[in-house]
């Protein structure tokens, strides 16, 4: 039972972070062609990249997040500053799917 609960979660984050990943990079693109940032379209590479070693049970997943996440911080600040509701809205998806992989059913499976 316990396997299977671990297996189902890690399973959940390869899904989020691929699904989260692929709208990301369509989105980004499409920005990209209206001279828009390239960020939506380089996080969607990271997280497609962190989905990947998810599902090959590699703990770099989540160093790679990390960065993922200090990059997004970097960003969100130098485009808003520290204006609250801009800056927790360039962050808040991503803030929670990396508290999901800091659990215990994500992080055992990868040790």
């Amino acid at each position: 039972m316990r396997n299977t609960r671990r297996n189902a979660a890690l399973l959940a984050a390869v899904f989020l972070n691929a699904l989260f990943g692929i709208v990301l990079i369509v989105g980004g693109i499409w920005l990209i062609a209206v001279d828009g940032s390239w960020y939506y379209a380089l996080a969607g590479v990271a997280l497609l990249a962190t989905a990947t070693l998810l599902f090959q049970r590699k703990a770099s997943a989540l160093w790679l997040y990390a960065a993922l996440v200090l990059a997004t911080l970097a960003w969100a600040l130098w485009e808003v500053g520290l204006d609250w509701w801009p800056l927790a809205a360039r962050g808040d998806i991503l803030f929670l799917l990396g508290l999901f992989l800091l659990t215990p059913w994500v992080t055992r499976p990868l040790l």
